[in-house]
């Protein structure tokens, strides 16, 4: 809500913040949920629109962010226009949220809050395609997080933890080159018609998944990136769980992980390294699991 007070049916609104990015994006990803409706703008372009606030939408960032190599080069304007609707006076809101892993491996993160500013100039649409768009801008009264908007938690947090692990559409494996552990699991040659897979885990199957170079080389990376988030270790298995399995840790899988990332968590130049190892143990238990089969 721009100035705390529930917002007038159909009243329109542009948020607006700016990014400044040091150096080339590896991985970015956004989550937005407005109620109701909204576009998002990224240094004038249009990146998406939605008009459903409990399915929030979820953006690949890297190809619409700009690098500022030196302080004169102008920061990236992130501009959300929102529009409101009901027969009155109503509850309305929006949740930006960015992450950003660099080059380097240092992450950015930009979330909507005190310091973005709104607009309620009258055709802000048309203004902001041309450039035209000079406010004036107002600073924004936050009014807290009504309880209506927890529905939409699980939901965020889901986008944000797909995209960190890179692209956030999925390839077919039929669709890629085949290598050793796909052919191991069965994949056939494409002049092959297969109708059909045995149910039972082959020798070679049981070994690839055990150790094989493949796998291993895939869950050395992926823990590498979850090692390095600045998260709590119950945030790091909950992530984990939403981006393998679409779901949160019951209880006993949370107490399991939380036990063997405290063992990880040793003084000296070795911690990072004794924290990926551990991770990369967690996340081969995960895809082990008959549930990820199932689902991925």
């Amino acid at each position: 809500q721009a100035d705390g007070k529930p917002a007038p049916a159909g009243e329109t609104l542009v948020f607006r913040t700016e990014l400044r990015v040091p150096m080339p994006i590896k991985t970015g990803v956004a989550v937005l949920s407005v109620d109701n409706a909204f576009d998002l703008y990224i240094n004038r372009r249009q990146v998406v629109s939605g008009d459903e606030w409990s399915k929030p939408q979820t953006v690949a960032l890297t190809k619409w962010l700009k690098v500022q190599k030196n302080d004169s080069e102008p920061a990236n304007q992130i501009e959300i226009i929102a529009r409101n609707a009901g027969s009155g006076p109503n509850l309305a809101g929006l949740f930006f949220e960015a992450k950003l892993m660099l080059e380097d491996g240092s992450n950015i993160t930009l979330a909507s809050g005190a310091d973005w500013t709104y607009s309620d100039e009258v055709q802000a649409k048309k203004k902001l395609r041309t450039g035209k768009l000079r406010g004036p801008w107002k600073k924004i009264v936050s009014a807290g997080r009504p309880s209506v908007y927890q529905a939409v938690d699980e939901k965020l947090r889901t986008g944000l933890a797909r995209g960190k692990m890179g692209d956030l559409l999925m390839v077919r494996a039929g669709l890629v080159k085949s290598d050793f552990l796909m052919r191991s699991l069965g994949r056939p040659n494409r002049d092959q018609i297969v109708t059909s897979r045995p149910a039972d885990l082959t020798t070679l199957e049981a070994i690839d998944l055990s150790n094989g170079e493949t796998l291993s080389r895939a869950l050395h990376s992926g823990a590498q990136q979850y090692a390095d988030m600045e998260v709590s270790d119950r945030e790091l298995v909950h992530r984990i769980f939403i981006a393998a399995l679409t779901r949160p840790p019951t209880s006993d899988e949370l107490s399991v992980c939380l036990v063997a990332l405290r063992l990880a968590n040793v003084e000296g130049e070795d911690e990072l390294a004794a924290r990926e190892l551990v991770v990369e143990d967690l996340l081969w238990a995960v895809f082990m699991m008959p549930e990820f089969i199932m689902v991925r």
